[in-house]
């Protein structure tokens, strides 16, 4: 049976496989993404980390491309704000980078909206009236991840932690949780942030 390979609010350029990566376009217009070679006649093309700068963000049609990442959309926006609540402008857009790639719009399979991906029911706690608004956007998930830094000591790991699995798993283990999408996640986020670190908006 083919192993397939679910890509989610990462980028393909950070993500480092043993293996190719095969992407196949689909009649309907989706793509398919694998690691085993595609069946003769399939017509496939490699995806290499090198000389690519294309997000894809998994919408509920499966992974699409929405274009080339543009690292420093919303610059202005995500520094006004971070700085406002005490938190490395660095920090917001790494969290940004890999929750939704810089796409307001994205909308994940689970209901978490815009920039920083915020559910439903967090948005309205948080007051943010409309989430695939950037400037609301942002101002809700820097209010929430500044609350995480707070609870956790301004540990970033158990923050980040917080912000992908919630903060009652990190509060029942005492640490990230032992699962391997959130400890990726934390991998991942940190990665970046020491990136946008080197150039701080």
């Amino acid at each position: 049976m083919m192993r397939w390979l679910v890509l989610s609010l990462f980028l393909i350029p950070q993500l480092a496989y043993s293996a190719p990566i095969y992407v196949i376009k689909n009649r309907d217009g989706s793509m398919t993404f694998t690691t085993r070679t595609p069946p003769s006649g399939t017509q496939a093309t490699v995806f290499t980390s090198k000389g690519t700068r294309f997000a894809y963000y998994k919408g509920w049609n499966g992974p699409r491309r929405i274009g080339k990442l543009n690292r420093e959309a919303f610059k202005e926006i995500v520094s006004k704000i971070s700085k406002r609540h005490g938190l490395d402008p660095a920090l917001v857009r790494a969290v940004i980078h890999a929750e939704s790639a810089f796409n307001p719009k994205a909308l994940s399979p689970k209901g978490a909206q815009g920039l920083m991906q915020l559910m439903p029911g967090t948005a309205r706690d948080l007051g943010v009236k409309k989430p695939f608004d950037p400037e609301q956007n942002i101002s809700g998930g820097v209010r929430y991840l500044a609350s995480m830094l707070k609870r956790y000591n301004r540990s970033v790991q158990l923050a980040l932690a917080a912000y992908n699995a919630g903060p009652d798993w990190v509060d029942k283990y005492r640490a990230v949780p032992p699962f391997s999408e959130t400890r990726n996640y934390v991998s991942h986020v940190q990665r970046l942030y020491k990136e946008y670190a080197k150039s701080p908006a």
